[in-house]
């Protein structure tokens, strides 16, 4: 095969690719579009059933009750897991390979980042970000590639999480810093009612 033949089938195979990617962009705004419309249509039990139910259609994995606001962004959805329990409000963005575990707290706006490029390098790199049990994010947090928020942390609102920040713990600022411990209690209080104990008890 010439260079020229073998320039066009290249070619092809760019346009074959971004075509697949074009479709599954437009499959996942269609799905979300609707997603956003159960929010004005339908009340706030059914909206949740039914905003969940489009929001599976992307590849979400989303437990029950799981209560998902409008306008949340999701590259890739199917490598979005989101457990039981879990509140997150209107205008987030969550990149693939994050994990956020039961009775967690995703305030407005809240971004969670798992990729990007390292220093001086255009070498593209994932690193997964896991927000534990009973995590609350302040608003407009950012959460950066490779953190883990552990059980029962705080992070203030607007943080820039670098690091991994402990179980019981507050952290705020940017960067994020420990400000103080958290006791734990024997009664946790969520969006979803009052749960005794942890699940780290």
């Amino acid at each position: 095969m010439d260079s020229h033949m073998t320039a066009i089938m290249n070619q092809f195979a760019v346009i074959k690719k971004d075509t697949r990617r074009f479709m599954r962009v437009s499959r996942n705004m269609f799905f979300m579009a609707l997603a956003d419309l159960a929010l004005v249509y339908a009340n706030k039990q059914k909206e949740t059933r039914l905003r969940n139910f489009f929001l599976r259609f992307l590849g979400i994995k989303i437990g029950k009750p799981v209560i998902i606001d409008a306008r949340i962004q999701l590259p890739n959805p199917e490598r979005v897991t989101i457990e039981d329990y879990v509140l997150i409000r209107e205008d987030c963005f969550i990149d693939p390979a994050t994990v956020i575990k039961k009775y967690s707290t995703l305030s407005r706006g809240v971004k969670i980042i798992t990729n990007g490029h390292q220093p001086g390098s255009m070498k593209f790199v994932e690193k997964p970000v896991t927000v534990e049990e009973f995590a609350w994010i302040g608003a407009f947090a950012i959460i950066l590639p490779g953190v883990t928020i552990g059980s029962h942390a705080v992070i203030g609102a607007g943080a820039v999480v670098t690091h991994d920040v402990s179980p019981y713990t507050l952290a705020a600022g940017s960067p994020a810093k420990v400000i103080r411990k958290i006791s734990p209690a024997p009664v946790t209080y969520t969006q979803f009612g009052k749960v005794e104990g942890s699940l780290d008890a």
